[in-house]
């Protein structure tokens, strides 16, 4: 589309951890909308162009996290170890970071927030059982499986679409994954099982 990448335009631009792309007027905003972008993303920023504000492809969600799988108890230098591994993954997810530790476990995400803005924290932890999800990518049929979870006595409260996993691996175990539509990678640890479930 020529978009020509432009991420140092005043603080307009500065305060949206994305770059902003320009493109020349003479484009023209039907355009631009043709490509999938918002009317609401297109900005005048100067006479000669206007700016779409967009996510690059290289930026998205990151998982990481180191587990023992005798279930001993994980000494403060795998925390610290796994707060690096966050450090190097910073650039992928702009809008969250977040960190869990339990005894045999420390799992981290760095979150781009596409679907549940604003309730996607992760690492996701069942109170009841122990078990921590991480996830990069997208689950298109959560609505569905909403439904369905919420059938088996599983209501999943957060808006963001990866917040099935967790009750999809409870009632299914392992096979969960296949129930799930989308493109991502998921990682699982059941302390219950010392069991790593990576998909």
């Amino acid at each position: 589309a020529n978009l020509v990448p432009f991420t140092n335009f005043d603080q307009w631009i500065s305060q949206r951890k994305t770059p902003v792309y320009l493109v020349a007027p003479a484009a023209g905003r039907a355009r631009l909308e043709a490509m999938g972008i918002s009317p609401t993303d297109i900005q005048p920023l100067t006479p000669s162009y206007i700016g779409v504000l967009c996510r690059p492809r290289k930026i998205m969600c990151g998982i990481c996290g180191i587990v023992n799988i005798s279930g001993d108890r994980q000494p403060e230098s795998v925390r610290l170890r796994v707060s690096a591994m966050l450090e190097a993954l910073s650039h992928r997810g702009p809008d969250d970071v977040g960190l869990h530790t339990s005894e045999s476990a420390v799992f981290g995400a760095t979150r781009l927030a596409i679907r549940g803005c604003h309730d996607g924290r992760q690492p996701m932890v069942d109170a009841a059982s122990g078990v921590v999800v991480v996830c990069n990518g997208e689950i298109d049929n959560h609505k569905e499986l909403r439904r369905w979870l919420a059938e088996r006595g599983r209501p999943v409260k957060q808006a963001t679409d990866v917040a099935v996993i967790p009750g999809m691996y409870l009632e299914l175990g392992t096979a969960f994954a296949e129930k799930l539509v989308g493109a991502f990678t998921i990682a699982i640890w059941d302390p219950r099982e010392h069991r790593l479930t990576l998909v």
